[in-house]
């Protein structure tokens, strides 16, 4: 029998909490924001373009998170109580969301882009590697967050 007896909270400072999915999660972020833009100057892309990717996939990310919680998992609260759609700090980001958020945000930079010349497409492919190595540190997260109701399972009530 497995005890898993880990606690999702790195720190708590009263009102606020920093649990290990957050941490790592920004930790991934991070790392890809620093691999991507080592790989744009690499391939000589201008910064100004980078400046503006970076800034809509970061958009679409943490919009894309709380939607796919809301739309995915407690659509009928939310619509009954819109407002707390806003609240943000009261948690519930979901990562499938954020990924659907990042392909709208690039999508949009590259239409964008595509009319007026750029990096476009050229670009795609650092984009998506730096987004494969800011992932594991994401589900390194979710494995404190989660990994007792979706490894081991939940009791079950007879």
């Amino acid at each position: 029998m497995m005890i898993w007896d880990v606690s999702p909270v790195l720190l708590d400072f009263g009102p606020v909490e920093i649990r290990w999915y957050s941490l790592l999660f920004a930790c991934g972020v991070m790392g890809y924001y620093f691999l991507t833009r080592w790989l744009w100057k690499r391939r000589g892309f201008a910064d100004g373009d980078f400046d503006i990717v970076i800034g809509l996939l970061f958009v679409g990310m943490v919009v894309g998170a709380r939607l796919g919680e809301i739309f995915f998992y407690h659509p009928g609260y939310y619509l009954s109580e819109p407002l707390e759609i806003l609240k943000i700090w009261k948690g519930g980001l979901a990562s499938h969301g954020a990924t659907i958020g990042l392909l709208v945000a690039y999508t949009s930079f590259w239409l964008w882009k595509r009319k007026g010349g750029g990096a476009g497409m050229k670009s795609e492919d650092d984009v998506a590697k730096g987004g494969a190595d800011g992932d594991p540190a994401k589900m390194g997260g979710g494995f404190f967050d989660y990994v007792d109701v979706l490894v081991v399972g939940m009791p079950l009530v007879a």
